[in-house]
């Protein structure tokens, strides 16, 4: 009986570590994605300034487009 407690126990700690693990990684690809989002509309303004390069553009939409791929 005290074996099935455990065991019971168990598995419902394991259930709440991985819900919570669940949401932390849901919290993380959410943060990238606004960094990412952040980051190339930074790179444009610095675009238009002068002071960036296209390259540096292109890169911030690249990461960006990989980043919403991954999500869907």
């Amino acid at each position: 009986e005290n074996a099935k407690d455990e065991l019971a126990q168990a598995r419902a700690d394991l259930a709440q570590l991985t819900e919570a693990a669940e949401i932390a990684t849901a919290k993380r690809e959410r943060a990238e994605l606004e960094a990412a989002e952040l980051n190339l509309r930074r790179q444009q303004k610095l675009l238009k300034l002068g002071v960036a390069r296209e390259s540096d553009v292109t890169r911030a939409e690249e990461k960006l487009a990989e980043l919403r791929s991954q999500k869907n």
